[in-house]
């Protein structure tokens, strides 16, 4: 249940990026979220190809799912990944096409088997209780003409150069606004208007080649009316997630578990786009001693393009598996398509000594997070001067009134930590205290404290002499005649001609008679009230 919760969450947060950014954390990190995503976007566009070809529900949904799985194959070789809906639509078409094929080969040989004698009676193996054979048109519903005329359109769509192919299957087949479909593929909903009015133009020109004469509203309804569902079926999305996953972690495809009819579509598939790309590598390399020859005039020069044939590595089938990317050349490849930029050798050193099990994926995810912060800051950056002024201006005025709190504040806890604060908090709380002579110890032992912490924080304030007068009368109270004397005598030292020194002059006498007075009087409070009353009509007169 857990794992389950932590996959949908990543299937939500992985929507919101686009489908190159999905396909780097696919390829990079084997993301099944990230697949998962790609299935669920351009599932219903690829499923309505499909059925559109075939013309049956099952047989659409095996090449939808075997599209899928080619994509995962080839996902870490596409170059233009914004046209990607593009690139499927011609992958699921071809698939459509040859499964088509192959079934109308196995009706065909199974009509004729049915009409040869059995030797059971009858006609045909299944004699005359046997079951209709499969149509590949058993549910296409809607009348047959227009539904070849459909496929027509499909064909001739993915014959289209691709940029225009592509804007016509957002906009038309992906159902995506023409403001969505610019913003993909990072154009202007002007040009995007003109890409489109191009695209209709050269695919109504490519049609009535083949004999089909639409208007311009005909041709746009018969692009927009497909049987496609709004979604696939959940099964079949997470199927084909999974068994993606499984080929982007190394696993060939005789491991993944996948029906034989289904992995041989993708085989099939796979074959095809080879020799495909082996016609293309021939061709160029034709072309190029066919170029020398024009350009110099011998065969002498052609050497070279024969030469460098030899080195067009074709992988065939069965061959060991390429060696997998190191962690170097993986962070140059991500760093150029997500940054536009080489990484520096210190990135490189830390990307590869790293030892987390899922760098790859946080590395996609910090790229992709630094390049929407880098587009913000553009963004940001194109105000005027003039904002740019009055934000600084703001900054000042805020630095200066920060200045003033923190300088109010540092008055304020002087304030509260004033001698005159100290001497009546401890007044308050002797009198609060009738009987408990320890407790009045305590609280005496801890104003004598907060007086000596003043005295050593403070040395330079005006109210240190009155704080060392108060800790001379404490220490004579509590019996301590040789502490009393040594800060008095710091006091007449230190601060001679203080009106605190003048008063420890004048009550030295009295103390002297009242002290042996105070330790026959057992209750600390009235000791407390016999040195306030002694030190109060002092401390009224200097003020």
């Amino acid at each position: 249940m857990v794992q389950r919760i932590r996959r949908l969450a990543a299937v939500q947060t992985s929507r919101e990026y686009g489908d190159g950014a999905l396909l780097e954390r696919f390829v990079g990190a084997a993301d099944e979220a990230a697949f998962t995503v790609l299935v669920e976007r351009h599932g219903a566009m690829v499923f309505g190809v499909c059925q559109r070809v075939l013309g049956n529900t099952h047989d659409a949904e095996d090449a939808c799912q075997a599209t899928f799985l080619v994509l995962a194959r080839k996902a870490s070789s596409l170059r233009k990944r914004s046209a990607l809906g593009s690139w499927l639509h011609g992958i699921a078409f071809r698939i459509s096409a040859n499964l088509k094929r192959q079934l109308a080969r196995r009706q065909k040989r199974e009509q004729t088997a049915l009409r040869l004698p059995s030797p059971l009676g009858g006609r045909g193996a299944g004699g005359e209780g046997a079951a209709p054979l499969r149509s590949t048109a058993t549910d296409a519903g809607g009348d047959l003409s227009w539904r070849e005329m459909r496929t027509v359109l499909d064909e001739e769509l993915q014959r289209l150069p691709e940029r225009y192919r592509t804007a016509l299957v957002l906009c038309y087949l992906e159902g995506e606004t023409r403001d969505e479909a610019a913003h993909r593929l990072g154009a202007t909903p002007g040009a995007l208007h003109g890409l489109l009015e191009r695209g209709r133009n050269l695919l109504r020109e490519r049609l009535i080649k083949r004999g089909l004469s639409l208007s311009a509203a005909l041709l746009s309804t018969a692009l927009v009316t497909t049987p496609a569902p709004a979604a696939l079926p959940p099964a079949l999305v997470v199927a084909s997630a999974k068994a993606a996953a499984l080929l982007a972690s190394g696993r060939s495809l005789a491991d993944v578990a996948l029906a034989p009819h289904i992995l041989t579509l993708v085989q099939e598939a796979m074959k095809t786009m080879l020799v495909t790309k082996v016609k293309i590598a021939t061709a160029l390399v034709l072309s190029a001693g066919l170029a020398v020859v024009f350009l110099t005039g011998s065969w002498g020069s052609v050497t070279f393009a024969q030469d460098s044939y030899r080195y067009v590595q074709v992988a065939q089938p069965g061959t060991p598996a390429p060696k997998p990317e190191s962690d170097a050349d993986f962070i140059r490849r991500v760093s150029k398509d997500l940054r536009g930029k080489e990484p520096t050798p210190a990135e490189i050193h830390f990307f590869s000594s790293s030892k987390e099990t899922n760098k790859r994926q946080r590395l996609i995810d910090l790229f992709i997070q630094e390049r929407q912060t880098a587009k913000k800051a553009d963004e940001g950056t194109s105000g005027t001067r003039a904002q740019a002024a009055e934000a600084l201006t703001k900054l000042a005025h805020a630095q200066q009134l920060l200045a003033v709190r923190v300088r109010l504040a540092d008055e304020q806890k002087a304030r509260e930590t004033r001698v005159a604060l100290i001497q009546s908090d401890y007044f308050k709380q002797v009198l609060a205290v009738t009987k408990d002579k320890k407790e009045v110890e305590a609280i005496t032992q801890n104003f004598l404290d907060r007086l000596m912490q003043y005295v050593k924080a403070h040395p330079k304030n005006d109210d240190v002499p009155d704080a060392m007068l108060h800790i001379s009368f404490v220490y004579r109270s509590q019996g301590k005649n040789v502490e009393a004397d040594a800060w008095r005598a710091k006091l007449l030292k230190e601060y001679p001609s203080s009106p605190a020194a003048k008063t420890a002059q004048e009550t030295r006498t009295s103390l002297g008679e009242v002290v042996p007075l105070l330790r026959t009087i057992e209750n600390p409070l009235q000791q407390g009230r016999i040195i306030y009353e002694l030190i109060e009509p002092k401390e009224k007169e200097k003020k």
